[in-house]
């Protein structure tokens, strides 16, 4: 059995390998993920094996609010306030 470590990206974390196959979210991992760290618009998670600091996965979270106006019918009698904060999933990459 292979044992995964996840953690929050940070400076250690080593992206150069990282490959989805998916050439924009390789992009984003390397060149926007500390960028949207640093400004508060995403929060980048990561997956490496045990022992390494090699990024095999991400996926990143960002900050929502959602309106009483945005929520269904079914949902917005229980919806007491008019908005309320979420996290939305912005991105998931697995390396190939």
């Amino acid at each position: 059995m292979t044992d995964f470590s996840s953690a929050a990206l940070d400076d250690y974390h080593q992206l150069n390998k990282f490959d989805c196959g998916v050439p924009s979210l390789n992009e984003w991992l390397v060149a926007q993920a500390y960028r949207a760290k640093e400004s508060g618009t995403a929060k980048t998670y990561v997956w490496t094996l045990a022992g390494s600091d090699q990024v095999i996965a991400y996926y990143a979270i960002a900050p929502h609010l959602v309106s009483r106006n945005e929520v269904s019918g079914a949902v917005d009698n229980s919806f007491a306030m008019r908005s309320s904060g979420l996290w939305r999933l912005l991105l998931l990459a697995q390396a190939v």
